[in-house]
Order: structure tokens, then C-alpha cells, then sequence
């Protein structure tokens, strides 16, 4: 009696440790869920169909395998997206490809469009054994109607759904193969198709393959494909194809480490050959629209260059391959200007500067933009005989502007900007002018201050040294006015600066006109004195009339 009494207490001990006691997980999913409380909601990796391709992926058939006559272009597909488009005159055209792994249960769905038939079926869909025999094969008879045929024809079955030229139409078709319980259903726009629903004994066998198109000779058909999918669940009318990856390899030219392109928010960079290698995780055939290439500066290593993308080059519309991308690169330039002399010439008489490349382009500089390095483009990618290359720029100064006047001959100076490049130095076609002023008349030095008007309209005045002369230097060629001030009358003389010149101007100061006056009434007396002599007897025969006269008898007496 006690013994028993003790088992019972044992028992219940035991029973209370083991309520007590955390449950451990007991199955891969238990885990599971224990970790993703402990790390939070745990990603899961995206479901992928066993095959798919909407051919806007790739532009292509390069998700088939082998050669095909189907053609995919850029309207052909549902809602004018990418599709693939079959036309036949008699010939086989067609696409196969195989599946992620056999399978013996499969739904697979395809978009398409039938433009013309003729008097004969068309196959739509062909699902096929790893070793590549037909398993069942979806038809739209030569009355219009759906249908199929099972295990290389040995079983057919019709429906009375029929197929309208010109219409879009999405049919998915399930096959499940399980020996005499294996079993066919057909859904059209994701309504059941009951004709096509059956059951029947196959061969236990495997689908590892998907055929589009029809390779029957013979026949002539018109149809377009899109959005082919296969899964080994039923697949929604909504669903969309896989996205597909792959690997673009871009190469640049020139060959710069450092380069940035911007993919879907990730950026990858060129490593030390130039070369970048993209991850795409979702192929399109808008994948070089979606590609950014920002402006990349170049830092110290390359003289402060900044590279520019310019343009692709070897886009293919498969995926994983190479392409090229073509740089400008830009450099700062730094002008410097010398006269005739080869001596320096100040910044601050540079109105603007005007210089064009080998490409036409034209830029200007303003005179306050000549003070600090302006980035200019250097170079671009040109074919040669080695292939493409990276050439510089050649820029030809087209206007240097002083004062309203161009101080160059236009195009005869140039220079290419290069990381080794130095300054690019300017001469200048500036002159001096040494003028002086004396009295018209007598020679003597007359004033004390010139004015001049430059070709631009403007007006400077310049006083005369103890010389009485003036020197101006740095005069840009033109057309000039220069006239003295305070002696008299001077008036604007113009001057045609090409050279340096001296200029004397003549001044007519007062004594100037108080002489010609002088020299004018003079001249005019003698030719009156001249013409008319009695005018100088004039006064006396005058004052002879006034003379009294005396009596005769006076006289006489």
C-alpha cells in the first residue's frame, strides 16, 4: 500500500514539473516562428514560377532555349506592351523552352491574340516530358473552337468555346498526372471551360518543358503571344510574370575608376579598369532608360576633371551582357593674356571672351568668370582605328573683346584642354597711342588735357605729362576720337588704331583766331582799296568842298 502511495506522489510531481516547463518548438515551422519573434517579421523570399516570361523583360526570346521564328516586338503584346508574334506560310514557327524543374502537376497560362487563320488548327501551348514528348497540346481548331489532345494524339477533346480573330484572350490550362487518375481543366479570361474539364489515364511521366507557337508544317496562321506562364499552383488572371535578373557589365570609356551608376536607389561603381558591374534584379527592356549616370568630379588624380556621361553603346535586348558608356570629361580652364610685347595684361581689361570646339560649340566668358577656373568639356569618345577612344578637344579663340573692340584674329589662336595641359595663354592685338598738341599756327604746345572715345562709346580724359605729351598703352585695334581740352578749338579727330601710333594734334588756340581775324580784315581792306581807289581820297575831297570861298572883289583887290 505504500509503495503505491509513493508511485502516485512521484507521478503527480512529475505531471506539475512538465506543465511548468516551457514547450519546446517541435517542427521547422515552430522554429520558424519562435526566430522570426525574436528578429521580427522575417523576409521571406519571393515565390518564383516554375517558368515565366512577358517579354517586355528582355525584349527578346533569349528565355527560350534554341532557335525560334517567333519574333518579339514592342506593340505585339497585350495591351500594346512587348510580345512575341508568329506568322506562318506553310513552315513550323515556334518556341520551347525548359521548366525550373519536371513537375506532374502544372498550370500554364499564355495571352494571345489570333489575327488570321486558315482552314486548318492552331496550336497555342505544348506541354512536353523532360525528354521532349508531347503531353498535351492546346488547340484552336480549324472551326474556331478550343480544344486539346493528349499523350501525342491519343486522346482529343473539343468544347464548343469559340475563338474570335482580333480578340485578346487569356487561357490557362491545368494538368495533373497521376496515372488513371490523371486529369485535364481549361479555363478562358479565368471561366471554366466544363468540355474541357476531363479525366483519363496517362503515363506516369513528368512536364519539364513549354512550347509556344505550332510546329506543324503546313499550316498558315497569324498569332501573337504574351505573358506565358507556368506553375505549379493556379494561376491568377491578375498575376504578372517574374521579374528577371541578371548581370549587366558596363564598360567606360575613357577607362575611369569611380564612376557611379544608379540602379532601382543602388549605386555601383567602376572599379580600377573602368569597368562596373550592375545587379539588376528586375530586367526590363527600359533597363538603359532606368539607368542613372550622374556627374562624377574626378578630384585631385585627375587635375579637378569632372566626367559627364555622353551615351550608351552595344545595348542588346537579352540580358547579362556587356555594354559601353561614353564619358566627356571636363577640365578647368585658366586664361591668361599677354600684349605684343609678351607682357602679361591685366585680367580687368577683358570685357569677355568668346572660343568654339572642334564640335562647334561656342561659349562665352564673361570678365568676371576669367577670374576663376571655368569647366569647360575636354574631350569625347570618337571611333578610330583602334576602336573608340576618348579625343580632346580642340577650342580656337574666336573673340576676345576689349573695350567693344576683338583684340585677336579670330581662329588663329588654339589650345586643348588635357590633365597635363598648361594655362592656355592669349596674345593680344593691343597697341599704344602717344599723342601731343600744339597751336595750329605757331607749334607751340597747347593744352592740358585729351579726351578720348573708345570704340565701345566710352569717354576717358588724360592729362599731359611734363613733356606735354601723353602715352596710352593697351589699346585695342579700332576706331577712335581724340580731341584736346582747354587751349581752344579741337575738334574729334578720328583715328584708325592697328599699330601704335603717334598722334600730333593741332589746336587753334585764341591768339590763333585773333591772327586769322586780323589776317582776314586786313586782307579784306586791301581788296576794297584795291577795287575802288578813291575811296582813300575820299576825306580830303571832303574836306575841301567844306573849305568857305572869298569874294571875287576880295580876290582881285
Amino acid at each position: 500500500m505504500m509503495g503505491t502511495t509513493l508511485r502516485l506522489v512521484i507521478s503527480a510531481m512529475w505531471l506539475l514539473v512538465v506543465a511548468v516547463m516551457p514547450v519546446a518548438p517541435t517542427s521547422a515551422a515552430a522554429s520558424m516562428a519562435l526566430q522570426q519573434d525574436d528578429a521580427g517579421t522575417a523576409e521571406q523570399p519571393q515565390r518564383r514560377a516554375l517558368f515565366s516570361d512577358g517579354f517586355d523583360a528582355t525584349g527578346d526570346m533569349s528565355l527560350w532555349s534554341g532557335e525560334t521564328m517567333l519574333t518579339v516586338l514592342p506593340q505585339a503584346g497585350y495591351q500594346a506592351s512587348y510580345g512575341a508574334h508568329g506568322v506562318s506560310a506553310g513552315m513550323p514557327v515556334f518556341a520551347e523552352t525548359r521548366l525550373r524543374e519536371p513537375v506532374n502537376d502544372a498550370y500554364a497560362r499564355i495571352r494571345f491574340t489570333i489575327a488570321e487563320q486558315g482552314n486548318n488548327p492552331v496550336v497555342l501551348l505544348q506541354l512536353r516530358s523532360v525528354a521532349g514528348r508531347s503531353i498535351l497540346v492546346l488547340t484552336v481548331n480549324a472551326d474556331g473552337t478550343l480544344g486539346y489532345t493528349l499523350d501525342e494524339g491519343r486522346l482529343a477533346y473539343t468544347s464548343t468555346q469559340r475563338i474570335e480573330p482580333g480578340t485578346w484572350y487569356g487561357v490557362q490550362v491545368h494538368l495533373a498526372i497521376a496515372g488513371n487518375n490523371s486529369a485535364a481543366d481549361v479555363w478562358l479570361d479565368d471561366v471554366s471551360v466544363p468540355d474541357l474539364s476531363h479525366r483519363f489515364g496517362l503515363e506516369d511521366k513528368t512536364a519539364g518543358r513549354i512550347e509556344i507557337g505550332d510546329n506543324t508544317a503546313g499550316r498558315s496562321w497569324d498569332v501573337s503571344f504574351d505573358d506565358v506562364i507556368v506553375d505549379t499552383a493556379k494561376i491568377a488572371a491578375t498575376q504578372e510574370t517574374d521579374p528577371v535578373n541578371g548581370t549587366l557589365t558596363v564598360r567606360t570609356t575613357p577607362r575611369i575608376p569611380g564612376l557611379q551608376f544608379v540602379l532601382d536607389g543602388k549605386t555601383f561603381v567602376t572599379d580600377s579598369d573602368g569597368i562596373a558591374r550592375i545587379d539588376v534584379e528586375r530586367w526590363s527592356a527600359d533597363l538603359q532608360q532606368r539607368i542613372q549616370v550622374p556627374k562624377t568630379e574626378l578630384g585631385p588624380a585627375y587635375k579637378g576633371a569632372v566626367a559627364s556621361f555622353w551615351s550608351w553603346n552595344g545595348w542588346l535586348n537579352g540580358r547579362d551582357h556587356d555594354v559601353n558608356a561614353f564619358f566627356d570629361l571636363s577640365y578647368p580652364l585658366q586664361l591668361s593674356f599677354i600684349d605684343q610685347t609678351d607682357d602679361p595684361v591685366d585680367l580687368a581689361r577683358i570685357d569677355s571672351v568668346t572660343l568654339q570646339n572642334n564640335l562647334g560649340t561656342v561659349v562665352t566668358l564673361t570678365g568676371d568668370q576669367l577670374k576663376t577656373p571655368q569647366l569647360l568639356p575636354a574631350s569625347r569618345v570618337v571611333p578610330s582605328r583602334q576602336g573608340r577612344k576618348s579625343g580632346p578637344f580642340t577650342y580656337s579663340v574666336i573673340e576676345v573683346n576689349v573695350r567693344g573692340s576683338n583684340v585677336v584674329n579670330r581662329g588663329q589662336q588654339q589650345f586643348q584642354l588635357t590633365g597635363d595641359s598648361p594655362p592656355a595663354l592669349v596674345k593680344l592685338l593691343l597697341f599704344s597711342a602717344t599723342i601731343t598738341a600744339k597751336d595750329a599756327l605757331f607749334g607751340k604746345r597747347a593744352g592740358d588735357t585729351i579726351e578720348l572715345e573708345y570704340p565701345d562709346g566710352g569717354v576717358e580724359q588724360f592729362t599731359f605729362d611734363s613733356n606735354h605729351s601723353v602715352v596710352i598703352p593697351l589699346l585695342a585695334r579700332g576706331d577712335y576720337k581724340v580731341s584736346v581740352i582747354g587751349a581752344g578749338y579741337s575738334p574729334p579727330r578720328p583715328i584708325t588704331l592697328s599699330r601704335d601710333q603717334i598722334v600730333d594734334l593741332e589746336v587753334v588756340t585764341m591768339l590763333d583766331v585773333g591772327v586769322i581775324g586780323g589776317l582776314i580784315g586786313s586782307f579784306a581792306i586791301g581788296l576794297l582799296i584795291a577795287g575802288r581807289p578813291g575811296i582813300v581820297t575820299f576825306p580830303f575831297r571832303m574836306f575841301r568842298r567844306r573849305r568857305p570861298r572869298r569874294p571875287m572883289q576880295e580876290a582881285r583887290g
